[in-house]
């Protein structure tokens, strides 16, 4: 019997259509990487481009996926962070974290200082004044980190000479047993939900800073970040679906 063959990669490329590095390619074969042709895959602004094509639909490759069976690969045991990163991450000062320094400016101290203790903002040290978001499970399992730098005038994300952002497994080279790293589906803010109780509301927006931002505003509700809309995935969402969820999208929905 046939296997239907097509995953798509990890890696993000330049998408033909909108030319962001969000742009997921085909992989013919799992064994070796192989790629089919770069017009074939799907860009993950799913809003603002939403480009995708599918190698059968245009016959470049031939038969029905509809009747092929999908051999799903062997799950992969957990791999996680040890908790002390994360304990480290806390000790620089504000002024080591950009985007810290900017909030420190437009917020009250005892606030930030607060969202800041809660959702365990930290610093790397991979970008000058980096800022570090933890993604932790309620029980503290530390699945990823995500390492992005900002400007401290404007809070903004620095993307010249290109998008500042990286994760701590990728920069600590890390490798699974059998492959690579490959974090547990994991929101910003959901170890935060362990003190929720069924039908709690939590808010779930994309950027990770408009998480911290908004708990500034609407403390009454728990807010969570998926990093982007294509990573708001039924997985992801599992372990809060007991909650009252509303999902804020990004005005342009990237």
């Amino acid at each position: 019997m046939n296997h239907y063959p097509l995953i798509l990669t990890r890696k993000a490329f330049v998408c033909p259509n909108c030319q962001k590095k969000t742009y997921k390619r085909y992989i013919e074969n799992r064994e070796n990487g192989q790629l089919i042709p770069e017009k074939y895959g799907v860009c993950n602004r799913i809003n603002q481009c939403a480009y995708k094509l599918d190698p059968y639909k245009d016959g470049f490759l031939k038969g029905n996926p509809s009747d092929w069976v999908y051999t799903a690969p062997l799950p992969k045991e957990a791999q996680y962070h040890p908790t002390e990163w994360v304990t480290e991450s806390l000790v620089p000062p504000p002024e080591a974290n950009a985007l810290v320094s900017y909030l420190l400016r437009t917020f009250p101290d005892k606030a930030v200082g607060d969202a800041v203790a809660r959702y365990l903002v930290g610093s790397y040290g991979h970008f000058p004044n980096d800022t570090l978001f933890w993604r932790i499970k309620p029980d503290g399992r530390v699945c990823s980190g995500k390492i992005m730098q900002y400007d401290s005038d404007t809070g903004r994300r620095v993307r010249t000479p290109r998008a500042m952002i990286t994760w701590v497994h990728t920069v600590r080279k890390l490798s699974h047993s059998i492959g690579e790293f490959e974090p547990e589906p994991c929101l910003f803010g959901e170890h935060l939900t362990k003190e929720l109780q069924y039908g709690d509301r939590v808010g779930i927006v994309e950027s990770e800073k408009t998480a911290v931002i908004a708990s500034l505003f609407f403390p009454e509700i728990t807010w969570l970040a998926c990093g982007g809309l294509a990573n708001l995935t039924r997985r992801v969402i599992e372990s809060v679906k007991h909650l009252n969820i509303t999902i804020y999208p990004d005005f342009d929905g990237t």
